[in-house]
């Protein structure tokens, strides 16, 4: 992953998207030069950039949805920080259509317990059978299989999986 400051007048960072990941928060991307409609994956400080960046980078490359990497300062994407000039590392990419499965009304509207279990072993299935195509398909495997790094879309208010997006 680059080490390059990205200049600040191309990026216009938007919302918080998620702050569920261990190394990461994701921010809308309302702008990166003249490319709309991306997500910005803003690894913490200290995180290590070859280990936790480079193999990311070179995935989303093989996929089609990396845009760009670089370094930003935190008051770029949080304005006011009491560490503004703190520079964090980015990986800019597509968006991607979906919600975190915990963030649906059909995982929230299911008691815990074995009804839950059994809905989410659909939606494991569902997403295995994604990550198999695009070994596949793309020769690239992903070998995590944290429900921070995929989204899903269900038909309607069904719990029949509509599609499965993976996010990195």
């Amino acid at each position: 992953m680059s080490e390059t400051k990205l200049d600040l007048k191309d990026i216009t960072f938007g919302e918080l998207i998620s702050n569920r990941g261990t190394t990461s928060q994701v921010y809308s991307v309302a702008k990166y030069k003249t490319q709309s409609n991306l997500v910005a994956k803003v690894l913490n400080k200290g995180t290590s950039l070859p280990e936790d960046g480079y193999t990311e980078v070179k995935a989303l490359k093989k996929v089609g949805d990396f845009v760009a990497s670089g370094q930003v300062p935190e008051s770029a994407f949080k304005p006011g920080s009491r560490n503004g000039n703190t520079f964090h590392p980015v990986i800019i990419m597509q968006r991607k259509n979906g919600k975190h499965i915990f963030d649906t009304p059909q995982y929230e509207g299911l008691p815990a317990g074995k009804e839950r279990k059994a809905f989410m072993k659909g939606i494991v299935e569902e997403y295995c059978r994604k990550v198999a195509k695009v070994a596949v398909e793309k020769e690239l495997y992903q070998d995590d299989a944290n429900s921070g790094n995929w989204l899903v879309n269900f038909v309607g208010n069904t719990n029949k999986v509509a599609s499965i997006e993976l996010l990195d």
